[in-house]
């Protein structure tokens, strides 16, 4: 009987132990830049995303009349499976190695991130681009499940990328974005 808790216990502790994602990570940081651009109107697929908007917050004025267009390309935002070789680690020691926080795998995120801006008949303004990696492991007791790893890999490599981008966004780049906005007027809606 003692053993069959026992080895209740253990298999409970190796499906259980693996960190959570945390809500934190489907935010994106409050990091705004000194000098921001005028208010855009969103011109990209994903518009309800809240993260995104986080983001284009950080960067853009959200109230007020909308002097241009803005556009999030995501060029490459493949997350891969690595380390698949650790899994031979369950066999010698029939997984005990695994109880000791041996990772299982490990994820790896590639973003090539651009952002364009254009005025309010569509041109072409500026363009910025960033690249983003994001890594997560998963293990017990410091690692993540398979699942989290995925969406924790993604998201460090997201927030990289526009970390990228608002540091080109220096006051002197967006002031002259903003000259050049105010230049070609407000969006006009068409009734």
């Amino acid at each position: 009987m003692k053993t069959k808790i026992y080895l209740i216990t253990v298999i409970v502790v190796i499906f259980t132990s693996c960190r959570s994602l945390n809500p934190f990570y489907s935010t994106a940081p409050k990091e705004p830049i000194e000098t921001k651009i005028l208010p855009l109107e969103k011109n990209y697929k994903d518009k309800e995303s809240k993260w995104i908007s986080d983001q284009i917050e950080n960067i853009s004025s959200v109230y007020g009349d909308k002097y241009g267009y803005i556009n999030i390309n995501v060029g490459d935002g493949n997350v891969q499976k690595k380390g698949k070789a650790l899994a031979l680690g369950i066999w010698p020691g029939f997984g005990v190695p695994y109880l000791y926080g041996m990772p299982f795998c490990w994820y790896d995120c590639y973003v090539d991130l651009e952002i364009e801006i254009q005025d309010s008949k569509n041109v072409t303004i500026a363009k910025f681009s960033g690249k983003g990696f994001g890594r997560a492991t998963v293990a017990c007791y410091y690692g993540y499940s398979e699942e989290n790893a995925k969406k924790k890999a993604s998201v460090d490599a997201y927030n990289m990328a526009f970390k990228q981008i608002r540091t080109c966004l220096s006051s002197d780049v967006v002031k002259d974005i903003n000259t050049k906005l105010k230049a070609s007027g407000i969006i006009t809606t068409k009734e």
